[in-house]
Parts: structure tokens; sequence; C-alpha cells
């Protein structure tokens, strides 16, 4: 599923239907929301919108994290199946987010000006 823009409805909406369809299923399901952190900045200002992000995700705060995505001018092109998931897993019972990893294109270019940020989260 590609999702590029969505009111907090859809969201809704789309993480009832993963919820239930997943509550439906026998086994385990992964549910994967992919995306890149913020686009074409400083390594810094990266890091600092990232981490700002980031917060909300930890926190499993999926309408705070598209509410700071959006106002902060974030360009995380995942976000809203971000919130998808994030929703989804809140309704299946997930209660903790755990940062995996957090980097930026510098650490393979070397470029510092010009940076794509990367994070990985699991939520349990």
């Amino acid at each position: 599923i590609s999702i590029y823009a969505a009111g907090m409805a859809l969201v809704c909406d789309l993480a009832d239907a993963i919820a239930n369809s997943v509550k439906e299923t026998d086994g385990e399901i992964l549910l994967v929301a992919s995306s890149d952190m913020s686009h074409r900045i400083s390594e810094d200002k990266a890091k600092k919108l990232d981490m700002l992000a980031s917060e909300h995700i930890l926190s499993l705060n999926w309408e705070e994290f598209l509410k700071t995505v959006s106002s902060m001018n974030i360009s995380i092109c995942g976000a809203i199946p971000i919130a998808v998931v994030m929703a989804a897993a809140l309704r299946l019972g997930a209660t903790s987010v755990e940062m995996t990893d957090y980097t930026s294109s510098a650490a393979v270019t070397g470029d510092k000006d010009d940076v794509v940020g990367y994070a990985g989260f699991l939520i349990k």
C-alpha cells in the first residue's frame, strides 16, 4: 500500500481495517512501514528534525507524529504509512517501541551538507 496524503480519519479507517484483518488471521503477522526520514538538508538539521518526529514514534503517538511532521515541515515521505502502522499496532495491543538505529547518508557519502536520514523502529 502506497499512501502520500491522508487525513486523520483515513489513518484510523486503514488502521482499523488492518487490525481487524490481523485479528482474523492465524499465525504471526509483521506490519512494515518503509520510509526515509528527512531529505536534502544538513546532517545536524536532519538529526534534530528526525529526533523530534522520532519522539512521537517512540511514544506511539501517531497523531502528534503527523502534526509534528506537518508543522515542522519534516520531509518524511512515508509519514502516513508510519502513522497507519502505529495506529494499527496500538489497536493490536502494542505497548512499546524501540529505535533500532539512526543514521544518515553522510555515513556513506561523507557529505554532511546534503543528507537523507534513516531510522529503524520495532513496535511490540
